[in-house]
């Protein structure tokens, strides 16, 4: 029983078969691999902009310097003698 001609014959020789499964089975497994290395590179991408986001506004300053300082504390001590 050959069946319709130009049909899908499901009798096929038991190492086509496998050679077959052997593929599929590569072609999802490639896929899913390529799937997982892209979702990886995504991940990355928005954590790493996440913590870009986060840092305060003031992490990239420097202090202040220290002639300031100095400054600002003469000035806190002539206000306190003053008091």
């Amino acid at each position: 029983m050959n069946g319709l001609p130009g049909a899908i014959s499901f009798c096929k020789g038991t190492k086509e078969a496998h050679m077959d499964t052997i593929l599929t089975f590569a072609t999802v497994l490639t896929a899913t691999i390529l799937a997982l290395f892209v979702a990886l590179g995504l991940h990355w991408l928005l954590l790493r902009a996440a913590v870009l986001l986060m840092q305060p506004a003031t992490a990239g300053r420097r202090a202040a310097q220290p002639a300031i300082v100095h400054g600002t504390r003469l000035v806190a001590h002539a206000f306190a003698q003053r008091r």
